[in-house]
């Protein structure tokens, strides 16, 4: 009998999953099925979608980088990392303590202090790629 049972199991195991398929078949058909629809009655959702993704690569081109070492620049690392808050607690912006902690913080510095001079054209070239992945 426990032959006969196996069989009868593994049948209906196989026909639980040969069902399974098929429900997830007319789920993917369903929802290919409305996302035809919606574009076929709604085109301005593609215009908009488009126009959103063009307005967020125009911000992203528009945050333009300053030259290194800068006041500008120093600013904008400062943002980056945050090492001063908004209540500008923290070191002064481009002071030698906020240097160490610009070098810390971006990975220039490792946690014996090796690397290079603060405030050095080499310091500010690392900082740079680090912080903004320019070379």
């Amino acid at each position: 009998m426990r032959r006969r049972e196996r069989p009868r199991t593994a049948a209906l195991h196989d026909a639980a999953r040969e069902s399974l398929s098929k429900s997830r078949k007319t789920i993917t058909l369903g929802s290919m099925h409305m996302h035809d629809r919606l574009l076929r009655c709604h085109p301005q959702f593609v215009v908009l979608a488009t126009l959103l993704q063009l307005a967020a690569c125009a911000h992203h081109e528009a945050e333009a980088i300053p030259p290194r070492c800068t006041p500008a620049w120093n600013i904008m690392v400062d943002h980056r990392l945050g090492i001063s808050d908004d209540s500008s607690h923290g070191p002064d912006i481009g002071s030698g303590e906020w240097m160490q902690a610009v070098g810390r913080k971006s990975g220039v510095v490792d946690r014996q202090g090796h690397g290079p001079n603060p405030g050095s054209d080499e310091w500010c070239r690392a900082v740079d790629y680090k912080v903004f992945g320019r070379r």
